[in-house]
């Protein structure tokens, strides 16, 4: 099962792009997606983030093992900072 929230926002010339969903697997794990991003003259700001959820790991067949997060982050911007810090589940 899948669900979720997105929102979309255009402010002063500055599109934002934010969402939270969540992955039901086997009906054991949940998978939790965090996603922001901003869009400027300047270029772009993303960050999304994959959590498993509900487990300490996730074991789908023999020698795989999946745990922790993943984190991506992309700064096309000349500024220096931090891309987001990470938001809590559906708090958008």
């Amino acid at each position: 099962m899948l669900s979720g929230s997105f929102t979309l926002q255009v402010v002063n010339g500055t599109f934002e792009l934010g969402g939270s969903a969540s992955l039901f697997l086997f009906n054991r794990v949940k998978f939790d997606a965090f996603l922001r991003a901003t869009f400027t003259q300047s270029g772009l700001i993303f960050s999304a983030t994959l959590s498993l959820n509900g487990a300490s790991r996730f074991v789908p067949f023999d020698n795989c093992e999946i745990a922790g997060d993943l984190t991506l982050e992309v700064n096309t911007t000349e500024a220096r900072r931090m891309v987001f810090p990470r938001p809590r589940f559906a708090s958008w």
